[in-house]
């Protein structure tokens, strides 16, 4: 599988897959093809401390952002893009090995809003009420799930080995 790996990593991306970083978790195998993350730097303010607000004001949408991110984060990535039907920013953070994101899909015309998927192995998945939204959760294997809409926007937050407790803080500090 490697092997195979390797070859399609050569057509593809120009990169020999032994050569990149990888590492083996639960579920399958995790290969990072980019080189050591340095920290992003936000512009931030008293009401948006973490600059996420001032980002997806970028793209004219203004959603709920936390207020509350575990200490040691740091934001190593953004992922944006935009078409016809949304706008789509994802803040990536981590801290050694556990990393959490968390996502903002801005969708122009809500008759288009597609189901969304959640990928889960117990199917888990409890739904409740917080600050005023319904929200959906799963937790397993060590990953946290959660998604709610704020109107047209599309909340979500996903980590890896972040502790559940700390899941629930950055959930419930929304505003």
């Amino acid at each position: 599988v490697v092997l195979g790996l390797n070859a399609a990593s050569l057509k593809v991306v120009g990169m020999n897959i032994l050569s990149a970083a990888y590492k083996i978790s639960r579920g399958g195998v995790s290969i990072d093809f980019n080189k050591p993350k340095e920290p992003i730097e936000l512009e931030t303010s008293e009401d948006d401390p973490y600059g996420m607000k001032t980002k997806c004001a970028e793209y004219g949408f203004f959603p709920e952002t936390p207020s509350y991110l575990p200490e040691g984060f740091v934001l190593v990535n953004l992922s944006e893009y935009s078409d016809d039907g949304s706008d789509y920013i994802c803040f990536f953070y981590e801290k050694g090995e556990i990393t959490f994101d968390i996502g903002f899909e801005n969708f122009k015309v809500t008759d288009d809003i597609p189901p969304i998927g959640i990928p889960t192995d117990t199917y888990n998945i409890y739904e409740t009420e917080i600050n005023g939204h319904t929200t959906h959760i799963l937790k397993e294997n060590n990953r946290f799930t959660a998604v709610f809409f704020d109107e047209r926007i599309l909340c979500d937050i996903f980590s890896q080995d972040l502790d559940y407790d700390e899941c629930d803080k950055i959930l419930k500090s929304y505003s």
